[in-house]
């Protein structure tokens, strides 16, 4: 222990101070704003029904796929809102407007294919 550098050793303690005061900004940051939760981010949400839902089914929102209940008979392939959810089961309703629903994205570039 005595034969290494005193450069060495503040070397050391100087990456270590630099990494702990950048650990303790995100800590900060992160209690500052808060964490979403998946209810909150999940509702108003919008996606495709993957099954009939009459009165229950499974839908496909957010890429993930859920079962899911309505009031109103929703076919299959149909856009739908989430409005509510109870537990692992989402509450959707029929959805209408394509226009407010994402675009398909495909990573095959369509020029690349004949």
């Amino acid at each position: 222990m005595r034969n290494l550098a005193l450069s060495l050793i503040l070397g050391c303690f100087t990456a270590g101070a630099i990494i702990l005061i950048f650990l303790v900004k995100l800590a900060i940051r992160s209690h500052r704003t808060g964490l979403e939760t998946s209810t909150s981010r999940i509702i108003g949400s919008k996606g495709k029904t993957v099954t009939d839902v009459a009165p229950e089914g499974r839908v496909s929102v957010q890429g993930e796929y859920w079962w899911a209940y309505s009031c109103a008979k929703i076919g299959e392939g149909e856009n739908v809102r989430v409005i509510g959810i109870d537990g692992l089961t989402l509450e959707i309703e029929p959805c209408p407007d394509k226009s407010v629903l994402p675009k398909p994205v495909s990573v095959i570039d369509q020029r690349d294919v004949h």
